[in-house]
């Protein structure tokens, strides 16, 4: 749980782009979060949830493949 969260993608957005591969990565900003260094279960809990399709993507618009802990610096560049 957090106040919260912001997605930041990379690449390109243009309507001509496609996404080949494994998709789009992106990283996402978690602010004021209840836990602050989350463990690799616990990440691997959330990637779970949202791959169900749980909560905010009920739509199944997002599908995680490696979610990890990052530094601020890896998006604010």
């Amino acid at each position: 749980q957090a106040a919260e969260c912001r997605m930041h993608p990379c690449g390109r957005e243009d309507i001509d782009v496609r996404c080949l591969g494994n998709g789009r990565p992106f990283a996402m900003e978690v602010l004021n979060p209840r836990i602050v260094s989350p463990d690799s279960s616990l990440l691997k809990e959330i990637q779970n949830i949202i791959n169900r399709g749980e909560g905010l993507n009920a739509a199944k618009d997002v599908e995680v493949a490696l979610l990890t802990q990052a530094e601020r610096t890896v998006w604010e560049t």
